[in-house]
């Protein structure tokens, strides 16, 4: 990226003109018309994007974002409610809160804490979920490939005046190594399975180490 390029910056409500820039930065209400390339998104507040997001640096949200775009970082770290239309990758990915992609997430390490719903796939050599939101709300993703997985329960919720925890429910979680507490899964495939309490999967297959909690529910455990 050119470093003689133009910053925006915006202080209250404005607007954003995609096109390219050094740094966008936005703190109040703002719009992001088109599609922006920059080295660097800071946005706190309520912004919006209408385009694409390729950044080369880092993209940093507080608040409330939502993209209809496809976004790409090196950094995307998020605290707040992030909905993403599309596809959201980068090397890095660190999100709190309220979370939610329409299309594919992908990243080189990934670490997500309170709420998530990814409706396509989930690709990320380290993944960590840890299950510490306060609404009765279940984490929904349809599937998970990688090389480490973890989901991990955080804080307790109530619902109907019963003490619970919240899980992750997923379709297919495929990596080397699987570290699960509170998933419900249809199909487990790894190498290496630490199930822990709280989860119920449909089939566990592995063909290295399983070590199972009394408290999990395998329908189906297959030896590969």
């Amino acid at each position: 990226m050119d470093n003689n390029l133009g910053s925006v910056h915006i202080a209250g409500a404005g607007t954003v003109a995609g096109g390219n820039y050094n740094e966008v930065r936005c703190s109040g209400s703002a719009n992001i018309t088109g599609d922006v390339r920059c080295t660097l998104v800071a946005c706190s507040g309520a912004v919006k994007s209408l385009g694409n997001i390729e950044c080369e640096g880092s993209v940093k949200i507080a608040g409330s974002f939502s993209s209809e775009g496809e976004i790409k970082a090196d950094v995307f770290k998020a605290a707040g409610a992030v909905k993403v239309e599309k596809s959201l990758s980068a090397r890095v990915i660190e999100v709190a809160g309220a979370f939610k992609v329409i299309g594919d997430m992908s990243a080189e390490n990934a670490e997500i804490h309170g709420s998530v719903s990814v409706e396509g796939l989930i690709n990320a050599d380290e993944l960590l979920v840890v299950l510490d939101h306060n609404s009765s709300s279940d984490s929904k993703v349809n599937t998970i490939g990688g090389s480490r997985v973890s989901v991990k329960k955080g804080k307790k919720v109530w619902r109907l005046f019963r003490r619970c925890y919240s899980c992750l429910k997923a379709g297919l979680i495929e990596a080397d190594r699987v570290e699960l507490e509170n998933t419900h899964a249809s199909t487990v495939r790894t190498i290496d399975a630490f199930i822990g309490e709280g989860c119920k999967i449909g089939t566990l297959e592995y063909s290295g180490e399983a070590k199972i909690s009394e408290k999990a529910e395998i329908e189906n455990i297959v030896r590969i």
